[in-house]
């Protein structure tokens, strides 16, 4: 921008979330945090609709920095997944969300409809790689609910447990 020129709010916005997601790359979710929270005041202050990505980010840094605010993190990004159901980094982040607050088959399930609608995004697969880490059947005939599996699957986690202790 030219020297005396002045950045409008919506210009102010989008440069507080290029921030906000430089900050969750450099592993700093406070900073994250205030300005994805600046951002979204400054996009309402400029009468636009928010950026549904940047209310996902605001949510996904509010679950990383603080577990009193969890509830609002899963209610921002669940609204900015409402609002656009096609973007898959809103799926990742609610997902993340979602293991953040120790409700990890939510965001096993959350991963899966991501992937559904975005199919090319490798995050979406890691994320749902690293979710889901149970080990494979016992018995690999049967399936992992067959009560043999499920009873043999516990004593094999069992003496797994008791050999890191």
């Amino acid at each position: 921008m030219s020297e005396g020129a002045r950045a409008t709010p919506y210009q102010m916005a989008d440069e507080l979330y290029r921030r906000g997601l430089a900050a969750l790359v450099l592993k700093r979710p406070e900073e994250a945090l205030w300005s994805f929270r600046s951002a979204l005041k400054l996009y309402r202050s400029a009468g636009a609709l928010p950026s549904w990505r940047c209310l996902s980010y605001f949510g996904l840094s509010l679950a990383m920095t603080n577990g009193a605010g969890m509830q609002e993190a899963v209610r921002a990004c669940e609204s900015a997944l409402k609002n656009d159901k096609y973007d898959g980094q809103l799926y990742l982040n609610l997902g993340r969300v979602y293991l953040l607050n120790g409700r990890r088959s939510k965001a096993i399930h959350t991963f899966e409809r991501g992937i559904e609608k975005e199919p090319d995004l490798a995050e979406l697969r890691q994320a749902l790689r690293e979710a889901d880490r149970r080990a494979k059947p016992v018995i690999s005939m049967l399936s992992r609910s067959h009560p043999l599996n499920v009873y043999l699957g516990k004593r094999r986690a069992g003496r797994q447990r008791g050999a890191r202790a």
